[in-house]
C-alpha cells in the first residue's frame, strides 16, 4: 500500500513518506506531514491493518486503538488518521471507529476496498486490471485474460497471481505434521 500511496501522492502533488517498519511502528505506516491530501486539511497519517469482520471487537479493536493512541502521542501535529483495511466497514464498525479519536483535533477516517480499488483505477490502472480484472473490464480499462477462480473464490487474472494465491493458501493452511 505504501507504493500505491506514493503513486497517489505523485498524482495529487503532495509529499508522502513511508514510516516505521513491519510490525514495530508508532501507529503509522505512512505520513503526509505537510498535508495536501485531497479532501483533508493538515497532516495525515495512514495505518494499514489486514483485518476484516468485526474490527470493533476483541483483539482487532485493541490493535486499532493501540495504533491510534501511539500515533496520536508520537505525532501530536496530526489532524487526520486514516485506517486502511482490505474491506469496507459495516455501519457498526464505522460508527465504532470514528468514535475512537483520543484528541478532539484528530479526526479518524477509514479507507477500505472501494477506496483501494479507486486509487488503483486512478493511479495504477495496469495493477487494477491485474488484481480486479472484472471491475477493470467494466470500467473500460482492459478485459480479463484467462480468468479463473482460485482459492477462496478470488478472480485470477494471470498465472503469477494464481501461483501467489496458492503459496499463501499453503502458508496460511499448512499440512498437518506427520
Amino acid at each position: 500500500l505504501n507504493q500505491l500511496l506514493i503513486l497517489f501522492a505523485n498524482a495529487e502533488d503532495f509529499d508522502y513518506e513511508p514510516t516505521g517498519g513491519a510490525g514495530g511502528d508508532d501507529g503509522l505506516d505512512g505520513l503526509a506531514r505537510q498535508g495536501g491530501v485531497p479532501g483533508f486539511e493538515g497532516p495525515v497519517g495512514f495505518q494499514f491493518k489486514w483485518l476484516w469482520d468485526g474490527i470493533h471487537k476483541g483483539n482487532k479493536a485493541a490493535q486499532i486503538t493501540d495504533s491510534l493512541k501511539r500515533a496520536a502521542s508520537k505525532f501530536d501535529f496530526l489532524r487526520h488518521w486514516i485506517l486502511i483495511t482490505p474491506h469496507d466497514l459495516t455501519p457498526k464498525e464505522r460508527e465504532w471507529l470514528l468514535a475512537q479519536s483520543p484528541r478532539a483535533e484528530l479526526a479518524v477516517h477509514h479507507w477500505g476496498q472501494a477506496r483501494i480499488e479507486s486509487l488503483l483505477r486512478e493511479c495504477a490502472p495496469k495493477l487494477f486490471a491485474r488484481y480486479y480484472p472484472h471491475e477493470a473490464a467494466a470500467a473500460g480499462l482492459g478485459g480479463p485474460r484467462a480468468i479463473s477462480t482460485g482459492p477462496g473464490g478470488f478472480a485470477i487474472g494471470s498465472v503469477e497471481t494464481l501461483k501467489l494465491v496458492q503459496r499463501w493458501t499453503v502458508f496460511l493452511n499448512p499440512p498437518p505434521p506427520d
